[in-house]
């Protein structure tokens, strides 16, 4: 995957060089003023990469993790990235796109043709005490209605156990969904240590622990879950044979 600055990502000449693209820690949409303590925005940068893939016919998957692209961010981008016939994996994890983000993605993603979407720690349920759930339904309708997509990662965005459990409902629906935490269909082993997992979290791991096909380790060390998650995790690995659980 090449890793390139935003300027070289900004015309459709640029973007059309490579098929996988990683843009990651970019400050595309804003960057943190240590002397001000507060988020500098940079509209202007979500806004020339939308334009350049409404144009584009090469690029499959994108990595914009960590990128403080925030509701306006997700605003301006998506609607070229639902306008894309060639992009299938995007990583848009951290990014602060809060509630009214999660709205904004919501009808990109429902007719997109991305298969896999990474929308970890982005604040999905708003900001203390996180009981917005209204953004995480928009998510969770458009997979429900979505024709491409298969893996996506909801976790660490502060969910309720109701919202989890109307998730799981979605992907029992769809029978198409393979993850709602990003764990690949042939990955053996996965890690989330140190995420700052909740309760809600496990709820959201614990029947793809049960169920996954080909994995043979979780490393959840380093989380906030409670006894009773802890609970939950160890018994959706039982009877599991030679599976390791690092709790």
């Amino acid at each position: 995957m090449a890793h390139l600055p935003l300027q070289a990502c900004t015309s459709a000449e640029s973007l059309n060089v490579c098929t996988q693209l990683d843009l990651s820690d970019n400050s595309v949409g804003g960057y943190y003023d240590h002397n001000k303590d507060e988020v500098v925005p940079t509209p202007e940068g979500p806004k020339a990469l939308a334009n350049a893939l409404l144009v584009n016919t090469s690029v499959t998957m994108i990595n914009l993790s960590n990128n403080v692209l925030r509701p306006e961010g997700a605003a301006a981008l998506f609607p070229a990235i639902a306008a894309s016939t060639t992009l299938i994996s995007l990583n848009m994890s951290d990014n602060r796109l809060g509630v009214e983000g999660a709205k904004a993605v919501a009808p990109a993603l429902a007719k997109s043709s991305l298969t896999s979407i990474d929308l970890s720690s982005n604040y999905l349920t708003g900001g203390h005490p996180y009981k917005e759930m209204s953004g995480v339904k928009a998510i969770a309708r458009a997979i429900s209605s979505s024709a491409a997509l298969r893996s996506t990662s909801l976790l660490c965005n502060s969910m309720d156990e109701k919202t989890v459990t109307m998730l799981l409902k979605v992907k029992e629906s769809n029978l198409a969904i393979i993850t709602l935490c990003g764990i690949k269909a042939d990955q053996t082993e996965a890690s989330f240590m140190g995420w700052g997992l909740k309760p809600a979290d496990a709820k959201l791991l614990a029947p793809e622990l049960a169920n996954h096909g080909t994995l043979t380790k979780a490393d959840l060390r380093g989380n906030r879950f409670s006894d009773d998650a802890k609970a939950q995790l160890r018994e959706s690995a039982q009877g599991r044979e030679k599976f390791v659980l690092r709790l």
